[in-house]
């Protein structure tokens, strides 16, 4: 009797494995579907090449609207790519942005109820005429439906820091200073940035 019940709990088990070892049978959507490994902030994520080539074009909106932004001196060019500016937002950008060879580099960090965030880099080398510039930090845009606007919406910015800024670091992304190296040390929860998604 022993082995009748060992022998069925075999058959039982084999055929539980081998129904589940199913042989390229199912959904023709994912059996071809590429793979491509994406690194966030945070983590690194396997998406498809679809999901990828989503993300991707979506950072080139994002980066298209800081350029456009920082590098335009029309005031109606830069209402193009922001939400909820004001013309005095707009006058301090022209202003304080007055140079044409600004670099902008994106990062995906997250998303906040409608809301995309990116952490942007903006540099400019040093020149005979002016010294190098180096900025960063978030910024939020909201998707519409030709790509992404610069969201300046003050309620939604301040939900957004009060929610992910970084408490080990006070949203500052820096824990000392190297006295030596003249260096700031990299807060180790945030990697710097000074918001955790």
């Amino acid at each position: 009797m022993k082995k009748i019940c060992i022998l069925m709990s075999l058959v039982a088990i084999c055929t539980l494995l081998f129904s589940a070892c199913d042989k390229n049978e199912g959904d023709d959507t994912t059996k071809n579907a590429e793979t491509t490994a994406v690194s966030t902030s945070a983590e690194e994520t396997t998406l498809t090449a679809e999901q990828a080539a989503s993300l991707e074009k979506e950072a080139e909106y994002a980066k298209k609207c800081v350029e456009t932004l920082l590098l335009s001196k029309d005031a109606d060019e830069i209402r193009k790519v922001i939400r909820n500016g004001t013309d005095e937002y707009i006058q301090d950008v022209i202003t304080g942005f007055p140079y044409d060879d600004y670099a902008v580099k994106v990062t995906r960090l997250g998303e906040h109820k409608e809301n995309i965030i990116y952490y942007v880099e903006v540099e400019r080398a040093a020149t005979s005429e002016s010294e190098e510039y180096y900025y960063s930090g978030i910024q939020i845009f909201t998707p519409v439906e030709n790509g992404l606007l610069i969201e300046l919406d003050g309620t939604v910015e301040d939900e957004v820091v009060a929610k992910f800024h970084c408490r080990s670091c006070g949203g500052s992304g820096s824990k000392g200073f190297d006295e030596v190296h003249k260096v700031e040390y990299k807060c180790p929860v945030c990697n710097g940035i000074g918001f955790v998604f």
